[in-house]
């Protein structure tokens, strides 16, 4: 499968992104090789088992459990702190506020990207490790990163998902619906049912994001995508930014989200004093 689909989606390298553009706006995705280098990884891949332990702290942070449940239903939504040493975190938040990762994300190849799906000033949604620990049988259920219910003046553009570990099907890669993204918000936004999905897949293929650390696959909000349990012995980390407009923001709070490239762009060496996450950071929607 995975042969037949890189036929339709190449590979686009860092020294020729020419025709980025237009795959994603036929297939909603395409993939960057090595568009963070190895040191780079390696130091972001450090950071996120510290904060994981606890050797690095910022308070305010958005902290969320694995429930190793088949069950998707058992995330615990309503605990979102820090609650001790452990790397069963699936996700950690607010990472636009520790300056190696924003460093990293504005150095790269991404800042021209999104300037030019988007425009000239960008906000992050959120900036997080999504997290599936090694021997963990959560799912990630089929979803779009939209919904007609989220509080938002507008919906996020497109999502960068960077793999920090090597990524395949054993432990838990990210599958994409190819395309999907033409068929506007489904079911509402966001969660998927199983007989809209039964019909896509009678006409949409699927793409399985297996990819080697560095490599990063941006996608549009609206690609349905889900991933399978990680039954391996291995672990499988990833680091996702969700960019769209700066002009976007949280209608409930009437706060706007951090801008990352653009007039106003956040600072590395700013952040690095920071003590906490600002209280006037805007939330963020999703699963």
């Amino acid at each position: 499968m995975l042969s037949l689909i890189l036929n339709v989606l190449e590979v686009a390298q860092l020294s020729s992104l020419l025709n980025f553009k237009e795959k994603y706006t036929k297939d909603g995705l395409f993939i960057i090789k090595n568009l963070l280098d190895q040191k780079t990884i390696s130091s972001l891949a450090g950071i996120t088992d510290q904060l994981m332990s606890g050797k690095r702290k910022l308070d305010g942070m958005f902290f969320q459990l694995d429930p190793n449940s088949e069950s998707y239903g058992d995330v615990d939504f309503s605990v979102t702190t820090f609650q001790g040493p452990s790397l069963n975190y699936r996700k950690i938040k607010d990472l636009e506020y520790i300056p190696e990762f924003l460093a990293a994300i504005q150095a790269s190849n991404l800042r021209a990207i999104a300037n030019d799906i988007i425009g000239p000033n960008v906000s992050s949604m959120r900036m997080m490790i999504v997290n599936k620990p090694s021997k963990s049988k959560t799912p990630l259920p089929w979803h779009q990163d939209i919904s007609a219910k989220w509080p938002m003046s507008g919906a996020p553009e497109m999502t960068v998902w960077i793999a920090l570990d090597d990524v395949d099907e054993s432990n838990g890669c990210v599958e994409w619906i190819i395309g999907s993204h033409k068929l506007g918000e489904i079911d509402g936004g966001h969660l998927t049912s199983q007989d809209t999905l039964n019909e896509i897949l009678n006409t949409h293929k699927i793409f399985f994001g297996e990819l080697k650390r560095g490599d990063a696959v941006v996608f549009n909000n609206g690609v349905i995508h889900r991933s399978k349990p990680n039954f391996s012995g291995k672990r499988r980390r990833g680091l996702t930014l969700c960019l769209m407009d700066s002009k976007i923001y949280n209608t409930d709070s009437k706060t706007f989200y951090p801008i990352i490239f653009g007039v106003d762009e956040l600072k590395p060496r700013e952040v690095a004093n920071l003590e906490k996450v600002p209280s006037n950071r805007a939330i963020d929607f999703g699963e």
